[in-house]
């Protein structure tokens, strides 16, 4: 779960560094002593940064973020509760049929005499 942790917080930390730190420090740069060309390829570069902001994934299965974490974690506590429901019904199952073999066998031991 630590080891999630930190792939977590280091994958959002990064995509935070490459989209919003990234911008301010391009934004910071004196745009006028560049030339027209350059000043639009840079206006070109923050409109993409800004429609695709950068986000790491697993191959498309699952974006790596803080909200992973969550996520995963509310999944291994359903499992969990799922688990308990199932032993609480195996035991419940187990006690009813221990019930039912001892009624049997004290109906079975008064018939018998």
């Amino acid at each position: 779960m630590t080891l999630l942790f930190i792939i977590c917080n280091e994958a959002h930390s990064a995509s935070h560094k490459m989209g919003s730190e990234f911008r301010e420090r391009l934004l910071s740069v004196n745009l006028g002593a560049v030339d027209n060309r350059t000043r639009q390829e840079v206006n070109m570069f923050l409109t993409a940064i800004d429609k695709n902001p950068p986000i790491m994934n697993l191959n498309g299965y699952a974006n790596i973020n803080r909200k992973l974490i969550s996520s995963t974690v509310t999944s291994i506590a359903t499992y969990l509760v799922m688990l308990m429901q199932f032993r609480l019904s195996l035991m419940r199952n187990a006690a009813i049929a221990a019930r039912k073999a001892a009624a049997s066998a004290t109906t079975n031991a008064t018939l018998s005499t």
